[in-house]
């Protein structure tokens, strides 16, 4: 009964470590949402879609959006 008693204790830690690096990561997101279309020679384009702005701005490829 100790071993699960540890084993549920280090996966609460490790769900919460993860809980915290979303939550800091959803801090950092823009308004709107992402749409994804190709191109007529099958290339992938991203548009950032907002409420003011159905048809979206086109996201070029050297603009960073990573989440730190």
């Amino acid at each position: 009964m100790n071993g699960l008693k540890e084993l549920l204790k280090h996966e609460e830690e490790k769900l919460q470590a993860i809980k915290f690096v979303v939550d800091k990561r959803l801090k950092n997101v823009p308004d709107g949402a992402l749409r994804i279309t190709s191109t007529r020679k099958s290339q992938i384009q991203y548009m950032h879609c907002t409420e003011q702005d159905k048809n979206g701005q086109f996201i070029k490829k050297t603009k960073s959006w990573h989440l730190n």
